[in-house]
């Protein structure tokens, strides 16, 4: 029998477009043999919206849509689930109701247990990628792919992150944290500080979003503060890092708590590698799978990659980005995407491909070990 598959995309973040495009990878590549696809779009103001799968698959382009349907956005619970039944298991234990016509408890026979539903979110960035829904999943006992809650929180917030990889012994660009409180009591001194601490160039970035949203290069301590206003838009909590003339490193990891690293890329970008390089068709951005890079550097990255996989407590798949100094080939820790873009352009895949899985296959790949960790959560004594 075929298992239930949770597509979710869009979500109230500023990644809602990358999601869309994400969503389009993961449906054309699913497994149609093994699994049944339930497609559920999320809008930007968090509304639900099952889809109709054959109308999905019968649109062109790169961007999966969201079908309009005033009728959905009125639904209520009970009217969801029978849209989209697998969301059953979901929300059950949530909000204690059952569907039915007559209001009765379905039939076992319409039931969808929670051990035939994984979740595969495509939910960039806040809300999808930062332990939100990943805390609902748990509750509701379900399978899904990704990091668990500890894991997802901790990678999103990139202070958090660089405290914990730096704790496990993998060198970190130097950095000054900001809270937005703090600098609305003193920017003068903040702008000091930073100043002392760091050289300029420096980049601001807010602590917790993706996809270079909400970054600034910063060359001067003039314009420091509008990068930091900025930061603030986005974020309670900034951090303002040294800007080292260096390469971009990133590799792709996935599995259980004993991953597979595979082989390098690198971004050659001119320039910063903003969320227009990252997304536009008119990037000048080259993405070099494998990187040329010595064997040393290349272990000690792979090695790396580890030691953040495991402080960090991730499981499933990330894509973990290190800095390479270009005059003294200095590695450090830059970040870890616990939900890295699945689009045409994206490295995750693009690395994983060279690595001998090709779309389908690292779609099965994540789902497997899915189901792996709900089976040995499963098996866990929860009382005594």
């Amino acid at each position: 029998m075929k298992k239930n598959v949770i597509l979710f995309y869009g979500g109230p973040s500023t990644e809602h477009e990358i999601s869309c495009r994400s969503a389009r990878f993961v449906m054309n590549h699913l497994d149609e043999d093994k699994y049944v696809c339930w497609p559920v779009a999320v809008t930007k103001n968090g509304k639900w919206l099952p889809q109709d799968l054959a109308e999905l698959k019968s649109q062109n382009g790169e961007t999966l849509p969201i079908l309009s349907s005033e009728a959905f956005a009125d639904d209520d619970l009970n009217d969801l689930l029978h849209k989209c039944p697998p969301l059953r298991p979901l929300l059950f234990p949530i909000f204690g109701f059952t569907h039915s016509e007559s209001g009765a408890s379905p039939k076992k026979s319409d039931q969808i247990y929670a051990e035939d539903v994984a979740v595969f979110s495509t939910m960039h960035g806040t809300y999808g990628e930062d332990g939100a829904m990943q805390g609902l999943y748990e509750i509701a006992g379900i399978a899904w792919v990704g990091p668990d809650i500890l894991g997802s929180a901790a990678a999103m917030d990139k202070v958090v992150a660089k405290q914990l990889v730096a704790a496990a012994g993998v060198p970190v660009v130097p950095w000054v944290t900001i809270q937005k409180s703090d600098w609305l009591e003193d920017q003068v001194a903040w702008t000091k500080q930073v100043g002392e601490i760091l050289k300029y160039p420096v980049f601001v970035k807010p602590a917790n979003l993706g996809s270079s949203v909400g970054i600034n290069k910063v060359t001067q301590a003039e314009d420091l503060a509008h990068a930091i206003d900025e930061g603030f838009l986005y974020d309670e909590k900034i951090l303002v890092e040294a800007g080292l003339d260096v390469r971009e490193i990133e590799y792709a990891v996935f599995g259980d708590h004993n991953p597979q690293v595979t082989a390098p890329g690198e971004v050659a970008s001119h320039g910063f590698y903003s969320y227009e390089e990252k997304y536009k068709d008119t990037s000048h951005t080259e993405v070099i799978v494998p990187a040329q890079l010595n064997e040393s550097d290349m272990l000690k990255g792979m090695d790396y990659a580890k030691k953040v996989w495991r402080a960090l407590s991730l499981y499933g798949l990330a894509r973990i980005d290190f800095f390479l100094t270009k005059d003294t080939a200095e590695l450090y820790f830059n970040e870890a995407n616990t939900l890295p873009g699945f689009t045409s352009i994206s490295q995750f895949p693009m690395l994983c491909n060279h690595h001998g899985l090709d779309g389908k296959a690292l779609i099965n790949c994540l789902l497997d070990f899915a189901w792996q960790r709900q089976s040995k959560k499963m098996a866990l004594t929860r009382s005594l």
